[in-house]
């Protein structure tokens, strides 16, 4: 199954993190996922959930 890389706010990238998760589960797989890798929405989230991981040694 091919992603369509339409996200653009991170409760739709959530969205569709869900969605991979539940499809991946009933053993779908994915072309696409590199395209979703390098959306600006996916690395924002990445930097922000980094940063706002208090219990790790990353320097802010």
């Amino acid at each position: 199954m091919h992603l369509n890389v339409r996200f653009s706010t991170e409760a739709e990238l959530k969205q569709t993190l869900d969605f991979l998760y539940v499809k991946s589960k009933e053993g779908i797989s994915f072309t696409g996922l590199i395209e979703a890798m390098v959306n600006e929405v996916t690395i924002v989230t990445a930097i922000h959930n980094i940063k706002s991981n208090k219990g790790s040694k990353t320097v802010a």
